[in-house]
């Protein structure tokens, strides 16, 4: 029994009887050793190798193998056996260490949510773990022997090809590459791999291993992301320019209320066959296209004074007919395709136009070469999922859509189409302005514009409008007359010309003028006079106070005064709302003389202030 020193026994325990080593086998693997040695002696085993348990001189039990060969006489009796005990219990231990750490990483490679798999050289998948089916919806054992390749899109196959044979041929692994790779159900996933290739010990490739996680709604979100960022800045962008138009609006149309005020008076004077009256008349056509350009620049910016009136679509569709034609040119079929069903809407009537024109000299400039324009009309019910989807409420809208066969517009180009200035025409043929301000002129009307086009296929714009089809018209009961009677006006106007064209034209009219440059001069004015001020007539922006601060100041001395307030901008809440403003009325810049008449005595002749 050599071998049993091993299991620290000293060498005079290990001459004692059989009885002794016997006692030492493990109870469950005693009756095992004896079957084996009763076989032998009997001679129907020539030995035998068993393994089982023995206890040592430390009282544990070890694992070890038993070899034994018995020898016989002539006769075939035995005489001697030979035997020799080896012990296994570190190789045991070493073994089921081994076993329970495959069963741990297997475990884990079996449970984890990330994809875990071996290729072959040629990108045979080998190996998957089960995470592939929640990812990719396909079983493991379906994609064994395919070329996980084949799943990723076209536009990353051939760079991540690229890139793995790179990361091979220089013997290194690859790190959070993110590709493609499609569904069972056709849709592509994100998936960020990682990995490296499987050497020899010569440093041969003989596969790949890697671990591919699901980013896709972490791409998602930043892709959101971007875009949110994206559109923030678009909004900055559009904020910014719509101040700068503020900006401009308020200057340039304190210009044109004397451009237009004088060119007024000037025609008032000139007899119909007075040679002077064209040119005068030129003057004014001017000034009158020069609005119109700041109204454009407002609108965009929706900081447009509106002036709504309930309107029949079709009507103003068919009193822009000849402007239209003049528009599109001859070498353009109009066509015009008018539905009882588009019923009426509460718009700017000017604004409504300009909308219609604005579109139909895109669609010109789409059509270089002569093509269809046709404008329809219509009416559209939209539910709740379709308006939410349009930001808009659920609701009757009255439906305008103007088609060309021009050129159409790329997918690149279309997200920009409605930002200001944006254009696609060659330098000098357009500022841009356009789309952009139909696009506002809507949305401020609390309508929509939709966009449908393709490159080579001809534009589509529906414009969803608010029906008022159940509204009725509020009469006014006839215009007023415009003559003052005496009345006082306070005066408040920063910009000289603006004001001594309004005192000129209201004193001529027989009404008593007072007149300040500032909000404070015009306090200071209003506490030294001792008689009645019937209305104040202030600009809105004004150095220093402004003029709804200016009204409610003058209403707390003096109750009873009506006000007008004017302005070229409406920036934010340019007529105030809430206590001390009831009543407060509004006109827009430039003033022309017979509409500054008309709003003063209207505002006069109320029945409240």
């Amino acid at each position: 029994m050599s071998g049993l020193d091993t299991l620290g026994y000293a060498r005079q325990e290990l001459a004692q009887s059989s009885d002794w080593f016997e006692e030492r086998i493990h109870p469950g693997d005693r009756e095992r050793r004896e079957e084996a040695d009763r076989e032998m002696y009997a001679g129907r085993l020539s030995g035998f190798t068993l393994e089982y348990r023995l206890k040592g001189a430390d009282g544990l039990y070890r694992t070890v193998l038993d070899r034994a060969h018995v020898f016989h006489d002539t006769e075939g009796r035995p005489v001697r056996a030979i035997g020799a005990i080896t012990d296994l219990s570190d190789l045991r231990r070493a073994e089921a260490e081994r076993r329970e750490s495959e069963e741990r990483f297997r475990a884990i490679v079996e449970t984890t949510e990330d994809w875990i798999w071996e290729a072959d050289t040629e990108g045979r998948l080998t190996y998957s773990n089960p995470a592939v089916e929640r990812i990719l919806g396909y079983r493991s054992d379906e994609l064994l022997g395919r070329n996980g390749f084949e799943l990723m899109h076209e536009e990353d196959r051939e760079a991540l090809e690229e890139r793995f044979l790179a990361c091979a041929a220089e013997g290194r692994g690859w790190s959070r590459i993110v590709s493609r790779m499609q569904h069972r159900d056709g849709a592509y996933r994100y998936l960020e791999s990682s990995g490296l290739p499987v050497l020899t010990q010569a440093g041969e490739v003989t596969g790949y291993r890697g671990t591919d996680r699901d980013v896709t709604e972490r791409v998602q979100a930043e892709h959101l992301r971007e875009q949110l960022e994206e559109k923030l800045g678009q909004a900055q962008k559009l904020e910014a320019i719509g101040r700068l138009a503020g900006g401009i609006a308020h200057d340039f149309n304190n210009l044109l209320t004397a451009i237009t005020g004088y060119s007024e008076l000037l025609l008032a004077r000139l007899s119909a066959d007075d040679p002077r009256r064209a040119e005068a008349q030129e003057i004014a056509a001017a000034a009158e296209r020069a609005a119109s350009l700041i109204r454009r620049l407002l609108a965009f910016a929706r900081k447009q004074v509106l002036r709504p009136e309930l309107l029949d679509l079709n009507a103003v569709v068919l009193e822009t007919e000849s402007m239209l034609r003049r528009i599109v040119g001859e070498g353009v079929e109009l066509l015009l395709d008018l539905h009882s069903g588009a019923g009426r809407v509460r718009a700017d009537r000017g604004q409504l136009e300009q909308v219609i024109l604005d579109l139909a000299a895109n669609a010109r400039d789409a059509m270089p070469d002569g093509g269809r324009l046709s404008i329809e009309t219509g009416g559209a019910e939209l539910g709740a999922q379709e308006a939410a989807a349009r930001g808009l409420a659920q609701g009757r809208y009255a439906l305008l859509v103007v088609a060309d066969t021009g050129i159409g517009i790329d997918a690149e180009t279309r997200p920009r189409l409605f930002e200001p200035f944006f254009t696609t025409k060659e330098l000098g043929e357009g500022a841009g302005l356009g789309l952009a301000a139909a696009h506002g002129i809507v949305a401020q009307t609390g309508g929509h514009v939709e966009l449908e086009s393709e490159r080579g296929r001809g534009t589509t714009l529906r414009v969803y409008l608010p029906s008022a089809e159940e509204e009725t018209e509020e009469k006014d009961g006839g215009e007023a007359h415009a003559a003052g009677a005496g009345e006082t006006i306070l005066l408040v106007e920063d910009e000289e010309v603006v004001r001594g064209l309004s005192r000129r034209v209201l004193a001529a009219s027989g009404y008593t003028i007072l007149e300040a440059g500032a909000g404070e001069e015009a306090l200071e004015l209003a506490a030294r006079y001792e008689g009645t001020i019937d209305l104040v007539l202030t600009d809105v922006v004004m150095p220093g106070m402004r003029g709804p601060e200016l009204v409610s100041r003058l209403r707390s001395a003096r109750p009873g005064i009506r006000v007008v307030l004017t302005s070229g901008y409406t920036g934010e809440n340019v007529v105030p709302n809430g206590p001390g403003h009831e009543g407060t009325a509004f006109l827009e810049k430039p003033l022309a003389p017979q509409a500054l008449l008309r709003k003063v005595r209207e505002v006069l002749d109320r029945d409240e202030p």
